[in-house]
């Protein structure tokens, strides 16, 4: 019986972060980045983060703008306007080992600002004390609730079982993103991402400049201006006698 109360309070969740999605991605960029500078403010002042957490979340913060803060105009026909745009993916879980080194401390600080400056929303699986602190600085921060929550660290694996799970946000040792990515390739449904950190201190993979692309999807948007109640007389152009 607690064995299957568990199993519905982690669908519950996955269902509650899935349903705080689409509010979330589409509030924009900007408006998450705003968020996302408060949360700087927060956790810089946080002992069990520090400082150096605070850089890394600005950090990110800076590169979500630059990188996807502009919709980018692509060539199209007489008449179209082509938009190319970013959403996030989904649902990520995000979970780490050893995570109160200091080092993986800030991987993660990375992985959830990026993730959610992308537009996804979070449960985080993690020791219950960061887990802890991470969730009331968010709070605190002005995001929602319902867009990053907690879960028990042992429930790790029937959330990433989920096919309705976008990916996982791993920090740690690389058997451990192994034994992870092989569950979530052999799972039904979904494909998911496996984004993981596994250079220890030189924290090389989230410091990358377009670190935060592994949590988007690009969209395209298209205009047709020449449909009716748009410029009528393009459909003239190279009409002659017609």
């Amino acid at each position: 019986m607690v064995v299957e109360n568990k199993l519905v309070q982690t669908q519950h969740m996955i269902e509650t972060g899935l349903c705080a999605w689409p509010s979330w991605n589409e509030l924009g960029v900007i408006a998450r980045a705003d968020l996302i500078a408060k949360w700087v403010d927060i956790i810089s002042q946080e002992a069990a983060l520090g400082k150096l957490a605070g850089e890394m979340a600005k950090y990110h913060r800076h590169q979500a703008v630059t990188l996807l803060g502009d919709e980018k105009l692509m060539p199209g026909p007489t008449g179209e306007v082509n938009e190319l745009y970013s959403a996030g993916r989904g649902l990520f879980i995000v979970a780490a080992t050893d995570a109160d080194q200091s080092a993986n401390t800030h991987a993660i600080v990375a992985h959830i600002s990026a993730a959610l400056l992308a537009g996804n929303t979070l449960v985080l699986a993690l020791p219950e004390a960061l887990q802890h602190v991470l969730l009331n600085t968010l709070h605190a921060a002005g995001v929602p609730e319902l867009v990053v929550q907690g879960a028990d660290e042992s429930e790790l694996t029937t959330l990433i079982e989920s096919p309705k799970v976008a990916g996982v946000a791993f920090t740690g040792d690389e058997k451990m993103a192994q034994s992870l990515n092989r569950t979530l390739s052999t799972r039904a449904g979904l494909l998911a991402q496996l984004v993981a950190e596994v250079s220890g201190s030189a924290l090389s993979y989230v410091t990358d400049n377009h670190f935060i692309l592994r949590f988007i999807t690009e969209r395209t948007r298209t205009i047709n201006i020449t449909a009716v109640g748009g410029n009528a007389t393009l459909l003239e152009l190279g009409g002659g006698d017609h």
